[in-house]
Formats: structure tokens, sequence, C-alpha cells
């Protein structure tokens, strides 16, 4: 899968549960608002922290470290959705998206 499509899955299913969560109906309005958050910037490969995702889905409802090879890796789990951040281990950096799909 390229990436372009791994990020449009996880924009897509981002676009499901933020329609569930805010009650707009069909996930299919809300995909817009997802690419238009991403064309603008607001959500964005590599740059988007885990409090950028909480703050656009809310709390999830768990979250849990792991280590993956030479990176710690940070997954936050909604209904439906499991969203996959990462960052090197021993660095102090924020954990980011990751778009490995490795869940």
């Amino acid at each position: 899968m390229t990436r372009k499509v791994r990020i449009l899955v996880v924009l897509v299913g981002i676009g499901g549960l933020v329609s569930l969560a805010l009650g707009r109906g069909p996930a299919k309005n809300l995909v817009a608002v997802i690419k238009k958050a991403a064309a603008e910037g607001t959500v964005a490969y590599k740059l988007t922290e885990p409090s950028e995702m909480i703050a656009l889905l809310g709390e999830p409802q768990s979250q849990k470290e792991r280590a993956d090879g030479g990176m710690v890796v940070l997954e936050m789990t909604y209904p439906g959705l499991s969203v996959v951040f990462g960052k090197f281990r021993g660095e102090d950096a924020p954990f980011t998206l990751d778009n490995s799909g490795d869940v």
C-alpha cells in the first residue's frame, strides 16, 4: 500500500469516527472535514502529535506504549479505530503520527 493510500485510510477512518462522535450524520460528510483539516495542516503525516488527535477526536478509550525495535510506539484506541504514534527510543521528542498500519 502506498503512503498516500495509508494516510487516506487513516483519514477516512477518522472521518467516520468524528461523524459518530459529533452526531453529524453519515461519515462521508466528515471525510470532507478531515480532508480539509489535512489540507490546512491541522492533521498531517509525521506532524500530528497525540494532543492534537485528542483535540480532534476526544480522549481515547485506552492508550498504551510499547517498544518496537529502536522506536517507542504509542497506540490510542477509539471505537473502530486505532491511531499509532512513534518516536525514537531515548530521544527527547514528541510522539508523531505513524503511517505503518502495524497495530
